[in-house]
């Protein structure tokens, strides 16, 4: 970002936030999953391991939750959540035996069923859940769920097509003592969002308990604030989004608890106001591992201030405010309070296109794309070169970069999440042949090449967010063949080329990307005047290069 468009907040002279009151007595414990695996019939998620160690480190740093009170399990089998429960049984217990009142907090993010939680091929029931929750020895249980079915860009997260999992989920779940918060209702999927690189509803409520929920300014966030802001914001962003609206689900029994303290982030080191008359569409942003990470996206109205608690450094703001886009800076230092307003942005005109570019994330094959490889393919024998051989024609064999290295050179476009279209071109044959007879003073050659172009059909998958993935393809297409006696005009004759493969890619580079590929192809074309016909296609390895633009 260009200086001139930064403005930089002066923080000499602000005073630091009123400190909140301490958080109700009670020892906290908190059981924190996040499941990216899929089951049977589903799509692995990309972002739900992310959202849970999202949830598990501001429950640590505003929620009073002591860092060995918080468990989080990445993608676990179901023995090892029905061993997380025992366990937290087992701690509940000890605390209540000394008299110490606890809170309890479960949160799921992943794929599910109707009524059922999902891990790898076995179900944990929501019947069995709740069970094991009410048995718990604690004060207070709240529950969080951030779970449903499949889709795209605003990706929906993983189910069967049965009745709808939020809706059970807080049907049969809810009991005395114990909140459910589920992140959709009736007939609606939970998603995902690349920009965010997370779960609309999960992102939304981190940011209500970092203090963006705060409604009466007392620096806590009770459980109602923090529902209220999740689900109104939750119910913007998703609007926006090809699936659609989504509503986040909310039931309590807490008889005789009020409503339930659950962060103080007034009594945060650090803190990010945007001001009472900053409003539109607000996207902050922080430098993380290689590349920027949202901190937070919301619709801000105007009339009232948000201040949220963060760590310490240099933050970046995006205002959408129509057709009009606000860039911004500020530095947030220990001990004080940065307040952003809609005077510290610098504002252009964008058009609807140009707009797109500004979210942070990306996919390996976001739009265009080009490939280029090299590598090795096995020469196919046939009924053509047997009769070579028998009229006295050796093939003559270049192991540099002769015969068997190949070259591929590919374009084509993602058309759905998964699932993209390319064009590609690639050499095939290229042999020599040479009559070795005495009765001649040099060697007769005959040369045989070929090159093929075909339609790809692509559908990929992505593990460990972009690190590595895989994919499949088939396609098919024509092979242009030739062949040439030395001193003699040659032949062309087309024919059909079909080609399947296996990959495995990784996006290290925003724009630039690694791949290896194995192919199989089949592409007969040219005949002799005996009828045989020489079969083009091989087995090749490839090793290249893409770019996504």
């Amino acid at each position: 970002m260009h200086p001139s468009l930064l403005a930089l907040i002066a923080l000499s002279g602000v005073p630091p936030p009123t400190p909140a009151a301490a958080l109700p007595a009670a020892v906290r414990y908190a059981l924190i999953i996040g499941n990216n695996a899929a089951g049977p019939g589903q799509t692995p998620l990309r972002y739900a391991e992310r959202d849970a160690r999202a949830v598990a480190d501001v429950l640590e740093g505003l929620g009073d939750y002591p860092p060995d009170h918080v468990d989080v399990l990445a993608s676990p089998d179901l023995e090892q959540v029905r061993a997380a429960l025992d366990a937290a049984a087992v701690t509940l217990a000890e605390r209540a035996e000394h008299g110490e009142q606890t809170v309890f907090t479960f949160y799921y993010s992943g794929h599910a069923r109707s009524d059922a939680l999902d891990f790898g091929e076995d179900l944990l029931p929501l019947g069995e859940l709740r069970a094991r929750l009410l048995a718990l020895p604690s004060a207070v249980t709240l529950v969080v769920l951030d779970a449903c079915r499949s889709g795209a860009f605003g990706r929906a997260k993983g189910a069967a097509q049965v009745e709808d999992f939020s809706v059970n989920s807080v049907r049969r779940l809810d009991a005395r003592g114990m909140a459910v918060l589920a992140s959709s209702s009736a007939g609606e999927l939970s998603q995902e969002s690349e920009a965010l690189e997370g779960s609309f509803f999960t992102h939304h409520l981190i940011v209500a308990l970092r203090g963006a929920a705060d409604g009466n300014h007392d620096g806590r966030v009770a459980l109602g604030e923090a529902y209220q802001y999740a689900y109104h914001q939750t119910l913007l962003s998703t609007a926006r989004t090809e699936i659609g609206r989504q509503h986040v689900t909310f039931e309590t029994r807490l008889a005789g608890q009020g409503d339930l303290p659950l962060t103080a982030p007034g009594a945060g080191l650090a803190h990010l106001e945007l001001s009472a008359d900053l409003e539109g569409d607000v996207m902050v942003s922080t430098d993380g591992p290689g590349r920027p990470v949202v901190v937070a996206e919301l619709h801000k109205a105007p009339g009232q201030a948000a201040r949220i608690a963060v760590p310490p450094g240099l933050y970046r703001g995006l205002v959408r405010q129509g057709d009009r886009l606000g860039e911004c800076a500020v530095e947030v230092v220990r001990g004080a309070v940065a307040r952003l307003g809609p005077d510290d942005c610098a504002y252009t005109e964008v058009t609807a296109g140009a707009a797109k570019g500004v979210e942070p994330g990306f996919s390996w094959s976001e739009g265009w794309m080009v490939e280029a490889a090299v590598g090795l393919q096995t020469n196919r024998d046939s009924d053509y070169t047997d009769r070579l051989e028998a009229f006295g024609y050796n093939e003559q064999v270049d192991f540099g970069v002769g015969e068997v290295t190949h070259f591929s050179l590919s374009g084509g476009k993602r058309v759905h999440p998964h699932l993209s279209v390319l064009l590609n071109l690639r050499t095939l044959d290229r042999r020599s042949f040479e009559l070795d007879d005495r009765a001649l003073d040099d060697p007769r050659s005959f040369d045989l090449q070929s090159y093929g172009a075909a339609l790809m059909v692509r559908s990929d998958v992505d593990f460990f967010n972009h690190v590595l993935g895989a994919y499949a393809q088939v396609g098919g297409g024509a092979v242009l063949a030739f062949d040439r006696l030395e001193d003699e005009s040659g032949r062309t004759e087309w024919g059909y080329l079909l080609v399947g493969g296996v990959g495995l890619q990784s996006m290290p580079w925003r724009h630039l990307g690694l791949f290896a590929e194995a192919d199989y192809l089949v592409a007969p074309a040219l005949s002799n005047r005996l009828g045989d016909t020489h079969d083009h296609g091989g087995t090749g390895l490839f090793l290249g290069l893409r770019g996504v633009l």
